[in-house]
């Protein structure tokens, strides 16, 4: 059933933000989907008229036939630039009957007179777009960095990438739209392939209107988006709301295991304690053993030299005896024999016992050389996982730290939520934060409510030098060089088919600036004027306008 709640409560949400427009959030809304409404229904309309199944024409049999009047009135056909002079003719010159009864003279006016609702439809979607964005679409795209103050969040961050995505794009299209209507327009004249090339023209008007269309759909998702942006500021507070609890639980979670690893710590101190005081002593009776060790094998080796040497004396004797013995050394002789073996045999016992007590030593000693290593093991042991839970815990720590500082970041962000909602909702706010943007922008532009003026102004002057201009023009977003070369060569080439003046060209060029550099400012032309060294021109203009818009 909660769950039931909460879809409700959710899809209740979507249809505010998608369904009837909320007055006091959308009144600034209301003159961009009027006008995007009124381009479509006009390019729709056009399309279904003129573009659609029911509008076939043989384009060869229209040639032919535009062969034959043009033959029949003994005109060349360069002299027909476009259909605006074929219908003026045809009013001023006789047709045979024959001819304007035909289904090809039919579907030759039919095409002249699409061209020319084509020209209208273009012409008056394009300025209703171009007024529309200028004074409505990029003055409602404020950044609600300004609206925050100094609390950027995230949500802001992504607001303005959004808006920054769909000027990017309306700007994209808009180059696409007027690449194609210029692609257009190199069809139309001369009228005779216009009509001989009809497939081509057809496509670039198809084009064309879907572009128009494109761009009223991008700018519609724009509203759309704007529309729900208030009820995402709400889920966003919600889903805040709902890191913060999880936050708390890992808080608590983090204080657990680290009073568990303090408690863990104290018992592995005590055991190391323990274990090096087992080392101490175990090493100290190894010593000892070590000594003892040393000094019976001393012992042994001492023993086994004597042993040794009694030996050798019996069984060898220094001074043999000659001759006869009498009673007497024979009586001492056997007594010496005798104290000689008493003495081998005790001293042969010594050995014996020497063996046994070393063995037993040795024994001793690697008992005691064990459990000296075993304790050193378990010392070091209980040391590093001691030292490995002092190290979680300052990660602990860190890790508290950091979430603490995350939930005061999110009671910040909350409260820059509601701040932006409220601010999002009344719409006299958001008047007076455009009112104040504007009045700053103004001021910082040093005359950008005059750049009009001052570029019909300045054009006459720079003439056939606006290419060097127009590469001095700064570009916000920037403009790459390569974008600006394709839009001088694209100029160049209305002016060869147009016989447009070198005036004309130089205020076309300052016009898709100010296009594309929607801050354009007067200081922005004159600077550029003088780095390309039309100083007077320049300072003219900056007494003429800069002043007067400050």
């Amino acid at each position: 059933m909660k769950e039931d709640k909460h879809s409700n409560a959710t899809s209740n949400n979507s249809d505010k933000s998608h369904g009837k427009p909320r007055s006091e959030r959308t009144s600034r809304h209301k003159p961009i989907l009027q006008t995007i409404q009124e381009v479509r229904r006009k390019v729709k309309a056009f399309k279904k008229s003129h573009l659609g199944g029911s509008s076939r024409f043989n384009f060869s049999a229209c040639s032919q036939c535009l062969e034959e009047i043009l033959e029949s009135w003994n005109m060349a056909a360069e002299k027909v630039k476009n259909f605006d002079v074929f219908l003026k003719q045809t009013l001023r010159k006789e047709i045979d009957e024959e001819v304007v009864a035909s289904d090809e003279y039919i579907d030759l006016i039919a095409l002249s007179k699409r061209g020319q609702e084509f020209e209208n439809v273009a012409s008056d979607s394009k300025r209703q777009l171009l007024n529309c964005i200028d004074k409505h679409v990029l003055k409602a795209c404020a950044s609600l960095k300004d609206m925050s103050g100094s609390d950027v969040l995230l949500c802001v961050e992504e607001y303005d990438k959004a808006v920054a995505n769909y000027i990017s794009g309306i700007e994209a299209k808009w180059e696409e739209l007027e690449s194609n209507l210029n692609a257009y327009r190199d069809t139309v004249t001369p009228f005779k392939n216009y009509v001989g090339q009809g497939e081509a023209h057809t496509s670039g008007m198809n084009k064309v209107c879907n572009n128009l269309l494109e761009v009223c759909k991008l700018i519609d998702g724009w509203v759309k988006e704007d529309e729900a942006y208030v009820d995402k500021l709400e889920e966003e507070c919600e889903s805040n709301k709902k890191v913060k609890e999880n936050l708390h639980v890992t808080l608590e979670e983090h204080e657990t295991k680290k009073k568990d690893n303090l408690e863990h710590m104290d018992k592995l101190q005590k055991r190391e304690t323990r274990s090096l005081r087992g080392y101490t002593n175990h090493r100290q009776t190894k010593h000892k053993l070590q000594t003892k060790q040393a000094l019976l094998e001393e012992r042994k080796e001492r023993l086994a030299n004597k042993v040794e040497r009694k030996r050798n004396d019996r069984e060898d004797p220094k001074k043999p005896e000659k001759g006869a013995k009498s009673p007497r050394r024979a009586d001492e002789k056997k007594q010496d024999d005798e104290a000689r073996d008493a003495e081998m045999s005790r001293l042969e016992a010594d050995q014996r016992d020497t063996d046994k007590e070393l063995k037993k030593v040795k024994r001793s000693l690697k008992a005691a050389n064990d459990r000296t290593y075993e304790h050193k093991v378990e010392a070091v042991t209980y040391r590093h996982q001691r030292e490995e839970l002092q190290r979680d815990n300052v990660k602990l720590d860190e890790e508290v730290s950091s979430v603490n500082d995350r939930i005061a970041s999110i009671d910040s962000q909350n409260k820059a939520l509601m701040r932006i909602r409220d601010m999002k909702i009344s719409e006299e706010a958001f008047r007076k934060n455009l009112r104040d943007k504007q009045r700053q922008e103004a001021a910082q532009s040093a005359g950008s409510l005059h750049i009009v003026e001052a570029c019909q102004y300045a054009a006459p002057s720079i003439g056939k030098h606006w290419k060097k201009v127009y590469f001095q023009l700064p570009f916000t977003p920037l403009r790459e060089e390569s974008k600006r070369e394709k839009d001088a060569e694209l100029l160049d080439y209305i002016a060869g088919k147009n016989d447009v003046t070198d005036g004309e060209l130089a205020l076309k060029s300052l016009t898709k600036w100010r296009t594309f550099h929607r801050k354009a400012s007067v200081d922005d032309l004159v600077l550029a004027l003088k780095e390309v060294k039309i100083t007077r021109l320049a300072n003219d203009i900056q007494t003429k306008f800069g002043e007067r818009a400050l």
